[in-house]
């Protein structure tokens, strides 16, 4: 994940040639780098993910699952197949109230995001009706940290929320992940909400 060092992603939207499906792709960045804060920016393109991704995008899903099983293993197990998230992966990509968006570095996939267009439950009578997108997943490899891919793919869901006519996003988001409270925090995000936990001592 990218630190709160990295800088902000820079977006153009490509020419209509390079666009699928009537799909916006986004470009990010131009190759810099500064050695003293220890980021560097490689261009990748983020682009809506096909069918083809699949296997790319649960592999750097993974990765993170490791991460988070290096950080909490008494959560997450340490040692887990990444073909379980394919089926819910495929059903998001052929999903239009979703969006998985891939960062495309000529052609090896470099980060991934996952959004999920929600209605706030109308069963429940003490919420307010809205519509909110919501981030399922954000992954990076960890060769690509530090260097805008998250940035890039946080933005990128950005416009597509907005394309819904969505402008509210949410989140859930570790503790122990600094790197990627530092970048959601540098995106504007503010917390609504917090989860507690306590371990009781043994009897």
């Amino acid at each position: 994940m990218p630190s709160e060092r990295a800088p902000p992603a820079h977006l153009e939207m490509a020419g209509p040639q390079q666009a699928t499906g009537g799909e916006i792709v986004l470009r990010c960045g131009q190759p810099s780098r500064n050695r003293a804060k220890g980021w560097t920016i490689v261009p990748v393109t983020v682009r809506p993910a096909s069918d083809g991704d699949v296997q790319e995008i649960c592999e750097i899903l993974a990765e993170g699952d490791r991460d988070h099983a290096s950080a909490l293993p008494t959560v997450f197990m340490t040692a887990c197949d990444p073909a379980w998230r394919e089926p819910a992966v495929r059903q998001w990509i052929g999903d239009p109230t979703s969006a998985v968006l891939v960062a495309d570095e000529g052609g090896r996939l470099a980060g991934v995001v996952v959004a999920v267009l929600r209605h706030a439950p109308r069963e429940v009578p003490v919420l307010a009706p809205r519509r909110y997108v919501w981030i399922d997943s954000l992954a990076v490899c960890s060769s690509r940290r530090r260097q805008g891919v998250g940035r890039a793919l946080m933005e990128a869901v950005h416009r597509w929320a907005l394309d819904q006519g969505v402008d509210e996003i949410e989140l859930n988001v570790w503790e122990f992940n600094r790197a990627a409270i530092a970048l959601y925090t540098s995106l504007g995000y503010a917390t609504t909400s917090r989860r507690l936990h306590l371990r009781l001592p043994s009897a």
